[in-house]
């Protein structure tokens, strides 16, 4: 009896030890993984966001897994391998809806050419973050690929709203509504 006391004593004690360890590398691979993808060393970030997605399946483990599955969303999506980023996506979704993982899906599908399933996701990112300008002029590069000149118009105005009006981006989106057919205004 004495040896089963020990053994959990042992145990118990060595229980917050194990756990500390771990929680040090979760926040190693995770800051290792922000940084790679800061650097764009793609490689790199995939390691270190592996490593991160392969946490221990628990809760206070949970944000930084779906922040590495969004974020190596982003890395596959770089390295051109679409279906892995959607996948990526997907798992992400599966813990909670946010507007990251609905605009990184669209990318992909945007990317593929699966225009309705890319408007489908930058629709819902935009329920969840109306004022996101990346969100409204993703979907509006999506109308402009389907033909669909009035809604693309509507969005980069909204877009145009939602950002920096002396930013690159909004540079960007007053260019591209320039370039529209039977443009006169702009935002």
């Amino acid at each position: 009896m004495r040896f089963w006391i020990a053994l959990l004593v042992l145990w118990l004690c060595s229980g917050p030890a194990w756990a500390s360890s771990l929680d040090r590398a979760a926040a190693q691979a995770w800051a290792s993984g922000l940084q790679a993808l800061q650097q764009e060393d793609w490689p790199a970030a995939l390691t270190d966001l592996h490593r991160t997605i392969a946490l221990p399946n628990h809760p206070k483990y949970a944000a930084k897994r779906q922040g590495a599955l969004n974020n190596r969303c982003l890395v596959y999506i770089q390295l051109q391998h679409y279906h892995w980023a959607i996948a990526d996506c997907n798992a992400a979704l599966a813990h909670a809806p946010t507007a990251a993982a609905f605009l990184n899906r669209g990318i992909a599908y945007h990317r593929l050419q699966q225009f309705e399933q890319a408007a489908a996701n930058f629709t819902a990112a935009l329920r969840l973050t109306p004022y996101s300008a990346e969100a409204w002029l993703d979907r509006a590069l999506v109308y402009l690929d389907l033909g669909q000149i009035q809604q693309a118009r509507h969005d980069l105005q909204q877009a145009a709203t939602c950002c920096d009006r002396h930013g690159p981006l909004h540079r960007y989106i007053r260019q591209t509504l320039e370039s529209l057919p039977g443009s006169t205004t702009t935002a």
